[in-house]
């Protein structure tokens, strides 16, 4: 990452490494996004494949990237960046989080040279409200639809049907008291607010959850699953390689 904004190709104003993904917020005045990730993802890969004596590609999907065009959605992305590791850590230490960019920010860990810290920083007023502004509840937990445009190509429906193949389960058999065990259930909630392939209200009301946060809870407990649980991630890689298709193999 820091070759990328010594070449020019972007500026990191905030990043979140997390075991099987990654979240960056940059900035490209000569439009050169793309580039900086083929070649992010390009060197990542060979440096993981020559120290794990490994061969082929590390990345099935080409990156998503959204447009972000005023100050309210940029502190709004940073902030979702940053709770990124939220499952793995309590909401109080996130900036203790080493794979971070959030303790740079606050002056409580060695912020990366390369790490573009001043418009964030301005627009947040300090180290203290940009601390309060992370940790504190805010409107887009509940809705992200209203700030991060669901992902095109991929619909729930398209997404069960995969998840039922590489699961051998009809997500419809399962009843309702058995989804939260079920690693089917489990890997369409997961996923399908990982992809944006509708609202957890959406969702919610397709497969007849109580709500939007039952979605969430359950999207939840999964990612830690996916930590803990490396069978259950295999059966995500799996599903990730079936919705890349072939061209991505």
């Amino acid at each position: 990452m820091g070759d990328l904004v010594e070449r020019g190709l972007i500026e990191i104003h905030a990043y979140a490494l997390m075991d099987n993904h990654f979240h960056l917020l940059v900035r490209s005045l000569r439009g050169e996004i793309s580039a900086a990730m083929h070649r992010l993802g390009s060197e990542y890969a060979r440096w993981y494949n020559r120290e794990h004596r490994r061969d082929g590609p590390m990345f099935r999907n080409r990156f998503v990237s959204v447009p972000v065009e005023t100050d309210e959605q940029f502190l709004v992305t940073a902030r979702y960046i940053h709770r990124n590791p939220k499952a793995m850590v309590p909401i109080r230490a996130l900036a203790a989080y080493r794979w971070s960019s959030l303790g740079g920010h606050l002056n409580s860990r060695h912020a990366p040279p390369w790490l573009e810290r001043e418009l964030l920083d301005e627009l947040m007023g300090g180290a203290g409200p940009h601390r309060r502004f992370v940790e504190a509840a805010h409107w887009s937990d509940e809705d992200n639809a209203l700030w991060l445009p669901f992902r095109d190509g991929i619909d729930t429906a398209d997404l069960e049907a995969v998840v039922e193949v590489v699961t051998g389960t009809r997500i419809s058999a399962v009843d309702r008291s058995g989804r939260r065990r079920s690693d089917a259930f489990a890997l369409v909630l997961v996923l399908a607010l990982e992809f944006r392939c509708e609202s957890a209200e959406q969702i919610a009301q397709r497969y007849g959850l109580v709500s939007a946060a039952a979605v969430r809870t359950g999207a939840r407990r999964g990612r830690v699953r996916l930590v803990d649980d490396p069978d259950f991630a295999w059966l995500r890689t799996r599903v990730l390689a079936a919705l890349a298709g072939p061209q991505a193999a």
